[in-house]
């Protein structure tokens, strides 16, 4: 329902942060705006304006700074034909990542 601003990109990096200090090596961070099939009927339910999903994944994008190595949108969420759920959404990260992972 609520775009995505900077407020979020700054939180992934701070997590980035505590992470790498607990030892983790973090690879990467991704926004994903979710399927209008469960921002819309939530936004209705709530009285909110339901921005539709390709907007908020132009907004997510607009959010990163050029120079960003870390944070980038995944649109493949807001794109698919219905709505997914954590889990999938998860694995498709994965196999973006690759052998990274």
């Amino acid at each position: 329902m609520n775009p995505a601003h900077r407020g979020h990109v700054q939180l992934l990096h701070q997590a980035k942060a505590r992470l790498e200090q607990a030892g983790y090596m973090v690879l990467a961070a991704f926004l994903s705006p979710t399927h209008d099939g469960y921002v819309q009927p939530k936004a209705r339910r709530l009285g909110a304006v339901g921005l539709s999903g390709a907007l908020r994944a132009e907004l997510a994008t607009r959010t990163i700074e050029p120079h960003d190595d870390l944070v980038e949108v995944s649109r493949w969420e807001v794109e698919q034909p219905c709505f997914v759920d954590f889990p999938e959404v998860s694995m498709e990260l994965q196999e973006v990542l690759g052998d990274e992972a």
